[in-house]
């Protein structure tokens, strides 16, 4: 009996969670879904085949790293923001010391000079990285689940050849607007981008696109496997979009700060 009225406290708590994360970032969720939804109309509608799907979700990936590379090139976060992750006796140590080599660091991250000094580095490496990253996925793609591949294909020439379909063409415009609402939503006018290290943010897409693509992937295996049936093609759609919403409102509300909440 403990262990039940257990488990109905800890799902009525991750209901409030969810809840209260939904509150907070309706107009970027609600974005997240309607993106979602276009390539449900492509399915349905409009015959698209679970190649046209991952495709898709391919080309969100590249969409991600630009934004991502983005939000390095923008960030300035403050000495105040740098206190706030290390906390406060540490600048108070700093401010203390007497060695003008740390007096100069000192004055350094408070004009922002070191954090912006630090993406000459970073965003060329990003690119380069995640570009690479981007075009290996997206190979194995298209060479093993487009069925008129023969030989060798570009991904990004396919992504290319796709963009002129109408459809298509949309639901990359809505996967652009879905993340550019996201963007300027949370990471602009919430303030985030002087609370966020250019460091930090160089590898935060890898943890998201890694897991959603293996479940897409698996998905992708499983829908073929099965001669692609339409109603599973829709499932897949909407067990992607879920779980892109999931981890969306998991990932802004973990690293909101108290103002955001």
């Amino acid at each position: 009996m403990i262990e039940k009225n257990r488990d109905l406290t800890e799902q009525i708590q991750i209901g409030k969670f969810v809840s209260a994360a939904y509150d907070r970032h309706r107009l970027t969720s609600l974005a997240l879904v309607f993106s979602n939804v276009i390539p449900l109309i492509g399915v349905l509608f409009f015959g698209w085949l679970i190649f046209d799907v991952v495709l898709l979700y391919w080309i969100e990936n590249v969409i991600i790293g630009v934004f991502n590379l983005i939000k390095i090139i923008c960030c300035f976060p403050s000495l105040e923001a740098d206190t706030n992750q290390v906390g406060s006796s540490s600048r108070q140590n700093l401010s203390e010391e007497s060695h003008p080599g740390v007096q100069a660091a000192h004055a350094a991250i408070e004009s922002g000079l070191a954090g912006q000094l630090v993406k000459v580095f970073l965003v060329p490496f990003f690119t380069v990285h995640y570009g690479m990253f981007c075009f290996v996925h997206g190979v194995f793609i298209v060479n093993i689940l487009d069925p008129d591949t023969e030989g060798f294909a570009n991904p990004f020439a396919a992504a290319a050849e796709k963009l002129q379909v109408a459809w298509f063409a949309i639901a990359v415009l809505g996967m652009l607007a879905s993340h550019g609402v996201s963007l300027v939503s949370n990471f602009f006018l919430k303030g985030k981008f002087r609370r966020t290290q250019p460091f930090i943010l160089m590898f935060s897409p890898y943890g998201r696109i890694v897991l959603l693509h293996i479940v897409i992937l698996f998905g992708a295996f499983l829908t073929m496997s099965l001669g692609s049936p339409i109603w599973l093609l829709v499932l897949f759609v909407v067990l992607k979009t879920i779980f892109d919403l999931v981890i969306h409102l998991a990932a802004h509300s973990i690293t909101a700060a108290p103002e955001d909440s």
